[in-house]
């Protein structure tokens, strides 16, 4: 009896290897990074639209880079509704921010502050570290890309450590994001010298 094939598990190899160019650790490194200069600008409204915004440079960046080297691959309803979850999670989180944030900020207008406000100012770090930790091992939990868990450590130890520090938290943010940035950068290298673009390819473009 012939070796019988597991498309799943095929399947599994084809995703990670789709997501083993980088590039959605360097849109989220950017974004972060963006983040941080609209917090230190005092621009924090500003932060929603990020992901919306890149959401076509990442694409975009899809078909240069990756589709001519491992081809445009189409997965599964199941497996490709894992990240379309990734992204209205995040859209979520982000009409969240925005809604907690102008409640906050009418709260504090009408001089009526929550306790839960004074705690979240008190600890405020803490809980953004434990909160990007939350969502970077949702992240790696969802898709199964392994580098996730370990961006979750450094969010939980960058972010959490300015409790700590008497830097600005917008500088913790930014490092953070140089920090996933850099690991994109370099995953992408890596991806670029492991699948070349053949011949054929760069003729057929």
């Amino acid at each position: 009896m012939g070796e019988q094939i597991d498309l799943n598990a095929i399947e599994r190899r084809a995703y990670l290897l789709y997501h083993e160019d980088g590039l959605i650790d360097i849109i989220i490194g950017v974004c972060i990074m963006i983040s941080s200069l609209y917090i230190y600008a005092e621009m924090i409204w500003l932060v929603g639209s990020i992901v919306a915004v890149w959401l076509p440079v990442y694409m975009g960046a899809k078909r240069k880079l990756t589709f001519p080297r491992i081809g445009q691959v189409t997965f599964s309803r199941s497996r490709s509704g894992r990240t379309r979850n990734v992204f209205f999670f995040f859209l979520a989180m982000n009409v969240l921010g925005v809604l907690l944030g102008a409640y906050a900020f009418t709260a504090v207008s009408g001089g009526s502050i929550p306790a839960w406000l004074v705690i979240l100012g008190e600890y405020f770090p803490i809980v953004i570290g434990l909160i990007g930790a939350s969502l970077f091992s949702f992240i790696g939990a969802i898709t199964e890309i392994k580098r996730f868990h370990g961006y979750a450590a450094v969010a939980l130890v960058v972010m959490g450590s300015n409790h700590f520090l008497g830097v600005p938290f917008a500088a913790h943010l930014g490092i953070l994001g140089v920090v996933i940035l850099t690991s994109g950068i370099v995953q992408l290298q890596t991806f670029r010298r492991k699948y070349p673009v053949t011949e054929e390819v760069r003729d057929a473009e």
